[in-house]
């Protein structure tokens, strides 16, 4: 489970030191026909994008975006060529990315080098904050909102509330104790090192102090996380398509039977609440979360391309623009009947209207509850329409999310040195030492 999920966040990172982006004073350059050209500079795009900005390009009479892929235009290094640029004073209107961890958005943000939405979205007469789900809340830093995105997923653990409680959010202590508890586990195609990965991933927070610059691997935390993964395969052995899909159905009868005490579960839209308490687990649960996320336990994961716009770049203007072309009409309604969750309150609201109602059924041509097919043999298990009750509870579940914060670098360091814990060459605390003055000298030199 946890490969689908990790492989959805996993990321390169960059951290620069740059004190300001730009000069004031900047004039944007002009198009041959007049246009103020918005200059946004990303990793990678997919044809959608390009699709939307050439839309954009075409009906926006002020302004023209100009786009600069790194890893298009530099096959080697494009990270590094991104670095460069910025170095060089050549600087976008727009940061547009698609990894959470590729750019280091609060150390930009600490530096000054970003420009607050907040202000965008208290100045523009077409928008207030009050159109926006409370999702963003969850992004703010020191007051301010430097990175917009356009639709999200929420990533959770659910378990019977027979087997894990009623109370939202986890200890690490408590995790480890369910874990070791009962015979199924999430995490039984999992090696030692994936099992690490996944909770410092999700506990980033419990090690790592981002707003004093202080990191706290050489903890007793610490140490026993490292122990517990210990006890994991060093290499799992590698699934065939049969064993993978036994390996479901064993899953799911663990799930039945309560020897599985939770699962990692994935939200992109309200119906998904039904699916785990009346198709995975088949009894009420509790979202009891990440250990040491904070908030409710559950995490926000961002959908799609993230935005930042520079605060002295040639056209903040410019670039605002292009950004809240992404964030009304047409471009969040096409979220409305599918998925993930848009940002958009009214368009949120209009896929919590379309969880409660039924489907259409081409087999039976009626429309039916909702229901999955399972297995081959293509029978279907209905998980009827949502209540207000659900409904609500996945607003809760938002509401009370977090941020995923982490560093991919910071995370590379941790597994890189735990490797010689877990294969036998030094000590749990010995590594923690190493790994405590390594991430430490990298937050000291990011800074």
């Amino acid at each position: 489970m946890f490969k689908k999920i990790f492989a959805l966040i996993t990321a390169a990172a960059l951290c620069l030191t740059l004190s300001s982006c730009g000069k004031k004073g900047q004039v944007p350059e002009l198009t041959e026909d007049g246009k103020k050209i918005v200059k946004v500079y990303a990793m990678r795009i997919g044809s959608a994008v390009y699709e939307n900005i050439r839309l954009f390009n075409q009906f926006n009479n002020e302004y023209e975006v100009q786009i600069t892929e790194f890893s298009v235009e530099y096959s080697d290094n494009p990270i590094d060529q991104f670095n460069a640029a910025m170095a060089a004073g050549k600087y976008p209107d727009v940061i547009m990315y698609d990894e959470d961890g590729q750019f280091p958005i609060e150390h930009y943000a600490q530096k000054g080098m970003l420009a607050d939405f907040y202000e965008f979205i208290d100045n523009d007469p077409d928008l207030s904050r009050d159109d926006f789900s409370d999702v963003f809340k969850a992004f703010e830093w020191d007051g301010g909102l430097y990175r917009i995105f356009t639709s999200f997923f929420i990533l959770s653990a659910a378990g019977k509330t027979s087997v894990v409680g009623k109370e939202q959010g986890i200890t690490l202590d408590r995790f480890i104790e369910l874990i070791n508890e009962y015979p199924d586990s999430p995490f039984s195609d999992e090696g030692s090192d994936g099992v690490l990965s996944t909770l410092m991933t999700y506990g980033y927070e419990n090690f790592i102090d981002t707003a004093n610059g202080e990191c706290r691997f050489d903890s007793e935390e610490f140490i026993k996380l490292l122990e517990f993964c210990k006890q994991f395969p060093t290499t799992p052995e590698a699934l065939s398509e049969l064993e993978f899909h036994e390996a479901q159905l064993k899953e799911r009868y663990a799930k039945l039977n309560g020897t599985m005490p939770f699962d990692f579960v994935y939200f992109y839209n309200f119906r998904n609440i039904r699916t785990v308490e009346h198709l995975e687990f088949c009894d009420p649960v509790t979202f009891i979360g990440f250990p040491g996320a904070g908030g409710n336990g559950s995490a926000i994961q961002p959908n799609g391309s993230k935005f930042s716009v520079l605060a002295k770049g040639a056209n903040p203007d410019g670039g605002w623009a292009f950004v809240k072309y992404f964030l009304t009409g047409s471009r969040q309604n096409e979220f409305a009947n599918s998925g993930p969750f848009a940002v958009r309150r009214s368009v949120l609201e209009e896929q919590a209207k379309f969880a409660k109602k039924l489907v259409w059924d081409s087999d039976e041509n009626e429309y039916v509850e909702p229901y999955y097919i399972i297995g081959e043999s293509g029978k279907k298990e209905y998980i009827g329409v949502n209540t207000d009750e659900d409904n609500q509870r996945v607003y809760d579940l938002i509401s009370g999310a977090v941020e995923m914060k982490y560093s991919t670098e910071i995370i590379n360091i941790v597994r890189e040195e735990a490797g010689a814990y877990f294969s036998g060459q030094k000590s749990a605390k010995g590594v923690a030492e190493i790994i405590q003055n390594r991430v430490q000298n990298y937050i000291d030199e990011s800074r």
